[in-house]
């Protein structure tokens, strides 16, 4: 048998939906999450970009000085360089990585706008 708390709260409920309806636009606040969640995956997926170029371009800077065919690798590294600074700027991620990782990927950044 329903308590006598129950029942009227069973009774009220479909009141208490009605005085909520018009309020704000049904759904639309899990339009909004899944934007972000839209958003968010994006994000990330860019992150992990930057992250796969950056693994690329340590990899090259060890070859080049190694000495491994210089000409190829050092244009490797300048397109990558470029690449990796563009896209950390557009995302506003400059900040993350330690100054002087920016100043050499700018370096390299400029030897491509001289070609």
């Amino acid at each position: 048998m329903l308590s006598k708390k129950m029942f009227i709260g069973v009774l009220l409920l479909p009141l208490s939906l009605f005085a909520h309806e018009g309020l704000g636009i049904e759904g639309e606040e899990i339009q909004a999450i899944g934007n972000l969640v839209e958003a968010t995956t994006a994000q990330l997926a860019t992150q992990k970009d930057i992250k796969s170029w950056m693994e690329q371009y340590l990899t090259l800077k060890k070859k080049f000085a190694k000495g491994d065919d210089e000409k190829r690798v050092g244009f490797q590294m300048v397109q990558l360089s470029k690449k990796i600074l563009t896209t950390l700027r557009e995302d506003h991620l400059e900040d993350l990585v330690p100054s002087a990782y920016i100043d050499e990927l700018a370096f390299f950044t400029t030897l491509a706008k001289e070609k």
